[in-house]
């Protein structure tokens, strides 16, 4: 759990590391929506650092979208590794997503369908109307 202090018109988020102690974050902003919704991915990535599982996709972007020295305290208190690399997801290439697609297909059981059958399915939908 964590909170959302105030001093002098800037926001700091306090939480409980992993080791119990109370810590604290500034945040380098005024604007309390961007306070709220780092405290909410903070508390995300605590979760995920005391369970062990993954990091929530919307949090993986906004760590992306930190900079350098929000991400270097995240690191100091062990909420994320010190790999840049593992924090910042690169853009997948063509292939990557397709493998990425069909393999996640495969685990939901879906039915595999050809190109063809796909082709059929759009060639059969009328986009101009008919006049009857």
């Amino acid at each position: 759990m964590a909170s959302i202090n105030k001093r002098k018109d800037w926001y700091y988020v306090r939480f409980m590391d992993l080791d119990g102690v109370r810590r604290t974050i500034a945040l380098r902003t005024k604007s309390e929506r961007l306070a709220i919704n780092s405290k909410f991915k903070i508390e995300d990535l605590i979760s995920a650092s005391k369970t062990g599982q993954a990091i929530d996709p919307e949090t993986k972007v906004w760590l992306a979208q930190q900079k350098a020295w929000m991400r270097a305290n995240l690191v100091k208190f062990s909420l994320i590794d010190a790999d840049p690399a593992a924090a910042t997801p690169g853009p997948l290439s063509l292939a990557q997503h397709i493998d990425s697609y069909i393999s996640n297909e495969r685990t939901l059981n879906r039915p595999q369908r050809s190109i063809g059958d796909i082709h059929d399915a759009i060639s059969s939908i009328s986009l101009v109307p008919t006049n009857p």
